[in-house]
């Protein structure tokens, strides 16, 4: 695999791919990258507080709970 980013100046682009890519069959695909490191990381934190909210609102009383080994092992 061979990736390459680049900033095109004008609408024609001119890349070098390896030798080994010579006589194969390749795809070449562009598409756009959105570099909003701001926004990326304000969506990172909303999943985290809401990954943070979800795990705090759990509430179990494990205060009488016993481990039996023997219940654990039963098949």
């Amino acid at each position: 695999m061979f990736r390459q980013i680049l900033i095109p100046s004008s609408t024609d682009i001119n890349i070098s791919i390896p030798v080994s890519f010579v006589g194969k069959e390749i795809e070449i695909t562009a598409h756009r990258i959105a570099h909003n490191k701001k926004l990326k990381r304000r969506k990172m934190a909303t999943k985290w507080e809401d990954i943070v909210k979800f795990y705090r609102s759990i509430n179990v009383d494990t205060k009488d709970y016993k481990f039996d080994r023997e219940e654990a092992n039963e098949r």
